[in-house]
């Protein structure tokens, strides 16, 4: 089973994973908001969000970010899915999912497909790499 979490979002003040029970739920796992490897990967989803739509499929984006961070600006329009704040205290859901990067202080990149029992049924996480293209793990 999914660890449960209840994550500020700008527009809904908090959204709990228990209220989306009965749908499959996507969990995408960023850095932060500002860093651009974040920006194009929310993109992408952000692309793919009417296809979610047509399955019925809940698209979540988390990052460690404080929630003020996640709401619409010039340089990051607003999003089709909910970019949740996993802040207070800071990393508090990344780690019961096995991908906070204490040394980064960050989530890793992560996917992470639910069921609509909440079950987990795929996941990935990918390596940060830094500016000169190297990873960590």
């Amino acid at each position: 089973m999914a660890p449960g979490f209840s994550l500020l979002h700008p527009l809904q003040a908090h959204l709990e994973l228990l209220c989306l029970c009965g749908q499959p739920v996507f969990l995408v796992f960023y850095l932060v908001n500002w860093e651009p490897v974040s920006r194009a990967q929310l993109a992408l989803f952000q692309d793919c969000a009417r296809e979610f739509d047509r399955r019925r499929a809940r698209l979540l984006g988390i990052s460690i970010d404080h929630g003020l961070s996640t709401q619409p600006s010039r340089a990051t329009p607003r999003s089709a899915f909910p970019l949740l704040a996993d802040f207070r205290p800071r990393g508090a859901i990344a780690p019961q999912y096995g991908v906070y990067r204490e040394e980064e202080g960050v989530a890793a990149r992560a996917v992470f497909v639910l069921d609509r029992q909440g079950l987990i049924r795929f996941s990935q996480a990918y390596p940060i790499c830094s500016i000169s293209g190297s990873s960590t793990s």
